[in-house]
């Protein structure tokens, strides 16, 4: 199906993988059928700016065979919090993080680092639910200005409407582009929840363990599934999903790291 040419509403219910698994951002093909099209359907950056790595040391790119894959976010020196979409396939040996390096086309500075574990949310299934995963190293990141971790949530708070999120990644400022070879970053406002659950409908799940934001001009698009969403300094979620890129309509979806505090502390320390 050419799901270019599609609605927002078709390209939310494309299913892909044999209906096994179903995918915003128009699906995805690649981790059942091992291509490799790494501009095909993940979230990145609309509306935004070149940013320095040492402004989002936190940030790593997920690579998968090679190819640039996901975003991610390092919570301590082996573990890297990222979505649970990013890694269907739980296999170690298929992936990488690049940390240090705000370049992924000369990975200049950069650290590469191998999976010992990859530890996705028991109860992550397609509609988006508990779409977090925990990726742990096989060595520890060695920090610097331009590796370091990211300050957690202490406990769920509730956001004041005019709340004005960032986010940064390598994805494409456009729905049908391709990645970014270097970082950016934008400024999204937060999106009423209530409003964000009936555009979406029965497409996808909204609920109280996920943020909606974005607007037109501003947004997360292709290339980026799984990289932060940060308010002063701290990362309160991880970009999932949504339907299409600064449009506007369709806000982007985001885990809400608050609501999953006990799962990545008790996961850690196990």
């Amino acid at each position: 199906m050419d799901v270019s040419r599609s609605s927002p509403r078709r390209q939310l219910l494309t299913c892909v993988c044999s209906a096994r698994f179903c995918r915003l951002f128009q699906g995805r093909e690649d981790e059942c059928t091992g291509s490799s099209s790494a501009h095909n359907g993940f979230v990145g950056i609309v509306g935004g700016e070149p940013a320095r790595i040492e402004d989002y040391p936190y940030l790593v790119s997920l690579w998968k065979r090679g190819k640039f894959h996901c975003g991610g976010t390092i919570i301590n020196d082996r573990f890297v919090l990222t979505s649970g979409r990013c890694v269907i396939l739980l296999d170690t040996s298929r992936y990488y993080v690049l940390a240090g390096t705000a370049d992924i086309e000369t990975q200049e500075g950069g650290q590469r680092h191998n999976l010992e574990q990859i530890i996705r949310h028991d109860h992550f299934n397609d509609q988006g639910q508990n779409d977090i995963c925990l990726l742990k190293l096989t060595t520890s990141l060695v920090f610097s200005s331009r590796v370091s971790e990211a300050h957690l949530p202490e406990y769920d708070v509730t956001l004041p409407r005019n709340t004005v999120f960032n986010v940064a990644g390598w994805g494409s400022e456009t729905t049908d582009g391709e990645i970014s070879t270097v970082l950016r970053s934008t400024r999204v406002p937060l999106f009423n929840k209530k409003t964000c659950k009936e555009i979406y409908n029965r497409a996808t799940v909204v609920n109280s363990k996920m943020i909606c934001a974005g607007t037109i001009g501003q947004d997360a698009c292709r290339g980026d599934s799984g990289g932060p969403l940060i308010l002063e300094g701290v990362v309160v979620g991880i970009v999932s999903r949504g339907a299409s890129c600064g449009s506007g309509e369709y806000p982007t979806i985001y885990t809400k790291v608050s609501a999953y505090l006990n799962w990545i502390r008790d996961n850690m320390r196990n």
